[in-house]
């Protein structure tokens, strides 16, 4: 027989920002699935592709600590940097950038948003914070 039990221990020791009240402390977590969609740019002659991800339903009342993971079908998304590297965070959203292939993996295929939607590359991320402040 499957039971749910509370878990209350949720303790955030620092943050960016002002801290809220121990009640109102929440770990979220989710993932963009593999209907991500990916923007490709270039950069400094580099191509590279970007998603903005939503965790507006999280209810965060200020900015939350966030960690991310890049996930895919096969290892060409484990030779690209910028996966766990969280940028523009606000309390409803972030971005993930992913720059090309390292060394000496160059040579594969060509960093695309179709080939990372072809891999089926998601980001799975996990936050914590406060739905509300003091």
């Amino acid at each position: 027989m499957l039971s749910l039990t509370q878990a209350a221990d949720i303790e955030i020791i620092s943050l960016v920002g002002a801290l809220g009240p121990a009640p109102c402390a929440k770990v979220c977590a989710g993932t963009t699935g593999t209907a991500t969609i990916w923007q490709q740019f270039e950069e400094n002659g580099s191509q590279a592709i970007a998603t903005e991800v939503d965790i507006s339903a999280c209810g965060f009342a200020s900015t939350p600590i966030i960690t991310t993971s890049l996930e895919g079908i096969s290892n060409w998304h484990s030779v690209t940097t910028g996966g766990s590297s969280v940028s523009r965070a606000t309390k409803d959203s972030f971005n993930i950038y992913i720059y090309g292939l390292m060394k000496p993996y160059e040579t594969g295929p060509a960093l695309s948003a179709m080939l990372a939607t072809n891999l089926k590359w998601k980001v799975n991320w996990s936050t914590i914070g406060f739905t509300c402040s003091i």
